[in-house]
């Protein structure tokens, strides 16, 4: 099962799977993510 968060303005701020959280960082007010993160970890950017 997945559950997703999102902010007021629609991004998907987080995604849970398998107990996971994986948040996602977005560059200022774009729809353009820029790093995801696993329980505080960074896992991958997008520079």
């Amino acid at each position: 099962m997945r559950e997703y968060s999102y902010d007021p303005l629609d991004p998907t701020t987080a995604k849970i799977e398998a107990g996971k959280a994986t948040d996602f960082t977005y560059l200022g007010l774009t729809d353009k993510v820029v790093a995801e993160e696993i329980a505080g970890q960074l896992q991958r950017t997008y520079q």
